[in-house]
């Protein structure tokens, strides 16, 4: 079941190798949405907990 994954058209953690180098703007997007990604989620458990007020 794994074993498709790089299969899929918007594969993200394995590039394939055709693509000799990824644009700089696609590289950014993902490294804001991997470096906020969790920021955005802790911020939201503790809101839901009451942390914030």
């Amino acid at each position: 079941m794994s074993s498709r994954i790089e299969t899929k058209p918007a594969a993200i953690a394995m590039p394939l190798q055709k693509d000799r180098q990824v644009s700089p703007l696609r590289m950014k997007i993902t490294l804001l949405i991997a470096g906020f990604g969790p920021l955005v989620a802790i911020g939201l458990f503790l809101q839901s907990k009451g942390f914030f007020g």
